[in-house]
This record gives structure tokens, C-alpha cells and sequence, in this order.
């Protein structure tokens, strides 16, 4: 807290009414995070390496008297790094001593809740793979040695065995109707069945992503056409006489995901500045995101007792530190973007 910003606290007779404005409103991560992104890897050096086995093989007919095939499997590894997340608020003690709202230092130690959230502050980093040196210096990649939504694994094949791997362009328009977003989802439904695993056989029923279900990610602006699109029982949908002539009419339909009984998370966020869909499929053991914690969050007070500092200069202050890492699934399968036009 400067002091110049802070000198009208000093003022006599302050209503306090609006104390809590700048209050936080956040105790945890996002209430859904733990649908899309494993909160609880723990740590214990500068970085961690990880360790996953590829498909085991399967089987396969013989002819009478010949014996089995026989196959390996591989393995993939990464590393995580563990980086320093620290915060400092600081304020002379004579402002503490003639505050007249008696809030101050209630609010600078809500400094120490925003730790909660930045979980969520990376994941959306890392999905809309954005820049942000306050986060972490570079996305990044997944095992096979490509991002985390990509056409191809890192040799140039087509990830997961299906062309455009967890990637799909072209399904979004800048101004996405619900039936737009409805055929976003159903594609993205599609790919997952395409999936294969790595002995080239198909890793997702679709009768098992149907009852799983979906948790779609998407920027909070298109929250009512996502509701028309997934919550809405009648929906519109355009009449034409013929694939390709001009349209006719409009008429009010059963939603087609309601009569699929495909179960869909909704996760608005503004975070998403982009009309991107993000799907991941529920029910997976791994995430698309994972944190690591190497060390819990810790605090500490400077105050006469404690710093040299304060006795010398009469600031006071908090300060808190978490150490810890984030990164992405090794082979993020359970997880499509469907870009935005």
C-alpha cells in the first residue's frame, strides 16, 4: 500500500461501509479446476521427472501349432520444474497506528488468500498458451514432444492416430450460434472415438465418452449460446429445401444432447479471451494440468520483533512464499481444443 494512495484512510469520521470492496471473493481454487487440472502432485527436489509406460500390445490370431506373437512396450519421461512464488505487501507503521477504518492490515493479509487462485491463474496460461512472466516463463510441452493441443506428436504423425489429433480448426465462427456450438462439441466427441491407443487400437469407445460426459471450457461472453446449446430443451434450427440453396424457414427442435443424455460440465471463465472450446473428458485417472507442491504456502510478519528493518525505517509488512511447479499430461488424450475462427 503506497502511501500517497493510502492517506485518505487517515481522514477522521470514515464510514467504513465499503471496506470489503476489494475484499477476495476466492477461498479455493475454481470450483470445477479439479475436473480438468490434478491439484494434489507432491514434490520433494528442484524438479520432477515422470515416468509412463505406453499401450500393452494386444492380442492377436494364430494359425494351429504356431505360438504367440511376441511385443514390447515403451515409456515415455518428463520433468517438471519447481519454481519460487512469492508475495511482499509492505506500509508504514504510522498509517497502521491512525487508519481509521481498522482494516488495513485485514486487507493486505488478503494477499496471502490469492495464493488459492493461482492454480487457476496457470491453467488458463497453459491452455491458451499465453504469455505471462508473472507465471510461469514458458509453456510447457508434453511428452511426445509436442504442445498441449496440437495436430501432430512431435515425429510429424498424426497425434493419437487421428488426423488433426486434439487440435480441430474451423468449427467456430466469430459470432457462434448454439447449433454452432453443438456441432463444435459433437466433433469434438468424434475425435476422442478416433483416438488410438499406441499399439493402434481405438482408445475411447463412444459409448464410453457418452457416459462419461465432457467438461467444456469456453470464455464467459458465450455463456447464454453454450446454455442454448446444451441446456435449452427446443432449439432453433434452420429449414432449407435443399443442401446448399438459400434458407426457408426456421423450426423449433429437441435439443440433440439432451436426447443423447450426454452429460456436459459447463466452465465459463473469462480467463478464455477467445471463443476457443477447451472439452476435456471426464472420468480420466490423469489431467490435462497438474501441479506439484515442493514446499506449502508459509508466511511471515515484519514487525519490531522480527526485522531490523521495521526498527529502522518503521515499515511493516507480510510476506509469503509457496514453492511448486505445473506442467502438462505426458500424452493429453483426454483433452481437444476446437478452435475459434
Amino acid at each position: 500500500m503506497g502511501v500517497a494512495g493510502s492517506a485518505l484512510a487517515l481522514a477522521r469520521g470514515l464510514k467504513t461501509q465499503f471496506s470489503n470492496t476489494y475484499k477476495s471473493r476466492v477461498s479455493g481454487p475454481h470450483s470445477k479446476l479439479a475436473k480438468v487440472m490434478d491439484l494434489g502432485f507432491s514434490s520433494d527436489g528442484a524438479a520432477e521427472d515422470y515416468f509412463y509406460y505406453l499401450s500393452a500390445p494386444h492380442p492377436q490370431r494364430t494359425n494351429a501349432g504356431e505360438g504367440p506373437p511376441i511385443k514390447g512396450f515403451g515409456g515415455r519421461a518428463f520433468r517438471c520444474v519447481n519454481h519460487d512464488w512469492k508475495l511482499g505487501i509492505e506500509w508504514p507503521e504510522n498509517l497502521e497506528d491512525d487508519d481509521q477504518t481498522g482494516g488495513l492490515v485485514a486487507q493486505a493479509r488478503e494477499g496471502g488468500k490469492n495464493f488459492a487462485i493461482l492454480p487457476d491463474r496457470v491453467f488458463f496460461q497453459i491452455i491458451t498458451n499465453s504469455s505471462n512472466k508473472k507465471l510461469l516463463p514458458a509453456i510447457p510441452t508434453c511428452a511426445d514432444g509436442s504442445a498441449l493441443f496440437a495436430t501432430t506428436d512431435g515425429a510429424g504423425n498424426a497425434r493419437f492416430g487421428a488426423t488433426n489429433g486434439n487440435l480441430l480448426a474451423g468449427l467456430i465462427p466469430t459470432n457462434p450460434t448454439g447449433q454452432n456450438l453443438r456441432d463444435a462439441i459433437f466433433a469434438m466427441i468424434e475425435q476422442f472415438s478416433l483416438f488410438l491407443d499406441t499399439d493402434g487400437e481405438q482408445l475411447y469407445p463412444q459409448d464410453d465418452i457418452l457416459e462419461r460426459g465432457i467438461t467444456i471450457i469456453f470464455r464467459s461472453s458465450l455463456f447464454q449460446q453454450m446454455a442454448e446449446a446444451t441446456r435449452q430443451a427446443t432449439t432453433a434450427q434452420t429449414v432449407t429445401n435443399v443442401p446448399g440453396t438459400e434458407n426457408v424457414g426456421v423450426a423449433g427442435v429437441t435439443n440433440v444432447i439432451l436426447d443423447a443424455g450426454l452429460k456436459i460440465t459447463l466452465m465459463p471463465s473469462s480467463r478464455v479471451s477467445d471463443n476457443s472450446l477447451y472439452g476435456v473428458l471426464e472420468g480420466e485417472e490423469r489431467k490435462p494440468v497438474f501441479m506439484q507442491t515442493r514446499s506449502p504456502l508459509r508466511d511471515s510478519l515484519q514487525d519490531r520483533n522480527t526485522s531490523d528493518r521495521t526498527r529502522d525505517t518503521d515499515i511493516k509488512g507480510l510476506r509469503w512464499k509457496w514453492r511448486g511447479g505445473f506442467g502438462v499430461a505426458g500424452d493429453p488424450h483426454m483433452a481437444i481444443k476446437a478452435l475459434a475462427a
